[in-house]
């Protein structure tokens, strides 16, 4: 009697160990699909903000395949049919503010742009840049390109050109701030081509006074978020007033 009581007390455990593996798989699941759907919520929620630039993100977001259709890219140059970038050169009240909707709709063109956009992510944690490459290629059809450290991003930066790089901030070696630094030193080996590309730091500490006077353009934190990216994104291709995310100065 004793050995069969053994025995069905041993079964009772694991269906109850079965039963909470499922339990906290469904959790797990929920949890995801919760951030996901704060993450939409997010980017709808912006068709209440009365900016104009935020309207028209929202706009050519729910009209992302018209948009891809009329991109050519080409080499070195990437144009939107039927639209312009340019700003005039004495702008009025209302050129003004269509100039500002036609960079915010650059610039969510750009999201979109396939093999185009050439993205150097430089992190020595596999994992943190694992996730910020699945977003930039899966999301934004980004070709990106890593680095485990300062050291080896400036040996890619001598031989390969990017369009805007991804930093990490505590590294060995050479941190980001002072890797950032060595690549817009005129005595450097980067391509000239490379010195004035935008520079995001992505840093779970945040410092965005360390960053601008090092000669970042802004920040993406740690661990990265879709709706985070897209929208540093945003804000970079606007103010570089191009379809391309380069500040290149010849």
């Amino acid at each position: 009697m004793l050995t069969c009581s053994n025995i069905s007390n041993e079964q009772l455990l694991k269906t109850i160990l079965t039963l909470v593996k499922k339990f906290l798989f469904f959790l797990t699941r929920r949890q995801q699909y919760q951030e996901r759907q704060q993450e939409s919520d997010l980017l709808t929620n912006q068709s209440n903000n009365n900016s104009p630039i935020k309207r028209i993100q929202v706009k050519i977001l729910e009209r992302k395949n018209i948009i891809m259709s009329a991109i050519t890219c080409t080499s070195n140059n990437v144009h939107i049919s039927g639209s312009s970038v340019a700003t005039p050169t004495t702008p009025t009240a209302t050129t003004a503010s269509d100039s500002s909707v036609t960079a915010a709709s650059a610039g969510m063109a750009a999201l979109s742009i396939s093999s185009c956009v050439r993205t150097l992510i430089v992190d020595d944690n596999v994992i943190t840049a694992r996730v910020l490459s699945k977003i930039l290629s899966k999301e934004f059809g980004h070709n990106t390109t890593c680095a485990i450290s300062g050291k080896e991003a400036l040996i890619k930066l001598s031989k390969e050109t990017f369009d805007i790089i991804f930093m990490d901030i505590d590294m060995p070696e050479l941190s980001g701030i002072e890797t950032t630094i060595a690549i817009h030193a005129k005595g450097s080996n980067v391509l000239e081509q490379n010195r004035n590309i935008p520079i995001l730091a992505y840093t779970t500490n945040p410092c965005e006074e360390r960053f601008f006077e090092a000669g970042m353009n802004g920040w993406v934190g740690k661990p990265a978020k879709h709706w985070m990216v897209r929208k540093e994104l945003e804000r970079v291709y606007s103010v570089t007033n191009s379809s391309r995310p380069s500040s290149n100065k010849n």
